[in-house]
């Protein structure tokens, strides 16, 4: 007669199933991570593309600025001509304030850049100009706008320039 020994090994031993359930847990795990990495992946990369259309509208509107201050210290400043205009009287709105100055005459279109949306645009307003005993003083308020790849991105910036002087300073009036 066998051993009880012999008998007890060839039984197979009872499952309980932990093998699977372990298994599923940590494919769940997997998954849940996988998953967010993926959204931060996505998450960064359009960042990384917002960054950049901002970066091309702030570097069309200085391009803009520039070719603005250019036209300035080149010629003659004539009311009449697109683009140009007299300061606003006390209270009145400024002209690059006015929407319907950034169509059309109300403001010039500068060179533009690859990969933007829209050609940057500029418009010169004198706003000091006086005789006196040492020679002409003439300040121009210079401003731009650009947008980027999108109409999201969008800048203005402005600057005084005097053709005597340059550039007096610059401000960034709306940003991405």
């Amino acid at each position: 007669m066998p051993s009880r020994a012999g008998v007890a090994s060839q039984v197979p031993l009872r499952q309980e199933g932990i093998a699977l359930f372990v298994c599923l847990v940590v494919l769940l795990v997997l998954g849940v991570a996988g998953a967010a990495a993926s959204q931060t992946v996505s998450l960064e990369a359009r960042m990384a593309r917002n960054g950049h259309d901002g970066e091309l509208a702030l570097q069309a509107a200085e391009s803009a600025l520039q070719e603005g201050e250019r036209l300035v210290a080149s010629s003659v400043f004539d009311p009449h001509a697109p683009g140009f205009h007299e300061a606003a009287a006390y209270g009145a709105p400024a002209p690059w304030s006015l929407a319907e100055n950034w169509r059309g005459a109300g403001s010039r279109v500068a060179a533009p850049l690859a990969q933007v949306a829209e050609p940057p645009r500029f418009m010169v307003e004198r706003i000091v100009s006086r005789v006196v005993p040492d020679g002409d003083i003439e300040i121009f308020r210079v401003t731009a706008r650009a947008v980027g790849g999108t109409e999201h991105a969008r800048v203005r910036l402005q600057s005084t320039f005097s053709p005597a002087d340059g550039r007096l300073s610059w401000a960034e009036l709306e940003m991405p």
